[in-house]
């Protein structure tokens, strides 16, 4: 099953696991409440054409954060493996590569504080690129304050990701269906295509599932349902029974 962490389009692919954990103590950053799941999403889509973490996470379900904290973290651990050489499988594995290790170095500093150092991951499993479930888990546990690694994280990230183009429209809500205290919609937004390497990039609108649910009196927003969760599909799913 892939999660699609649509809404956030550009951000979530950038950034997006760090984009909602911060280390919020102060009563202005304590979670909005929002009455309409169109009104979660509206402050949502605001924070992905502005690149702000702290106001996307006021949105997000404690799921959702779990989910982008973690997703943060096995992003941080991928960086870490391809700077140390752990996943080259030639006579050079294990050799440091001193080019992305300047161009990480931000983001290893910040896994550094945060004490995933190079020694308390190197033992870790990987698949691919990415590292293995099992082994995101015991990341997890090595840090003392998940929200606060996520945060610094974020910030280092945002420094990095391009703003939007200011032709591009903020992502649109439709299908809308609530259900007490769930909901569910579909997410347009649009993205860039290249068709061809040489060609020019094409605009194009794309359709993801999002899921919404009323925690507190207040809706949030998941953007990590899976792409079975749509509402077509599920519509899809009944009408075959």
């Amino acid at each position: 099953m892939i999660r699609s962490l649509t809404l956030a389009g550009v951000l979530l692919a950038a950034l997006a696991p760090c984009a909602v954990a911060r280390d919020d103590k102060d009563d202005k950053d304590k979670p909005k409440l929002y009455k309409t799941p169109e009104e979660c999403f509206e402050v949502a889509a605001t924070a992905i054409m502005k690149r702000d973490g702290r106001l996307l996470r006021s949105c997000a379900t404690p799921t959702a954060q779990k989910q982008m904290i973690a997703d943060t973290v096995a992003q941080g651990l991928a960086f870490r493996a391809s700077v140390e050489g752990w996943l080259v499988k030639d006579k050079d594995k294990g050799k440091k590569n001193e080019q992305l290790a300047k161009a990480f170095k931000a983001f290893l500093d910040v896994m550094d504080k945060h004490g995933l150092t190079a020694d308390a991951t190197k033992d870790l499993d990987f698949e691919g690129q990415r590292p293995t479930k099992k082994s995101t888990e015991a990341a997890l546990k090595l840090l003392k304050d998940p929200e606060a690694f996520a945060g610094d994280f974020m910030d280092v990230a945002a420094k990095g990701a391009p703003p939007p183009d200011k032709d591009t429209p903020k992502p649109k809500l439709t299908e809308l269906k609530i259900d007490g205290d769930k909901a569910t919609a579909v997410v347009i937004d649009v993205i860039k295509v290249r068709v061809k390497d040489k060609d020019k990039p094409e605009k194009q609108e794309r359709k993801n599932p999002v899921a919404f649910e009323k925690i507190d009196g207040s809706w949030r927003i998941d953007p990590t349902v899976s792409q079975d969760d749509s509402p077509k599909d599920k519509d899809k799913d009944k009408k075959d029974k």
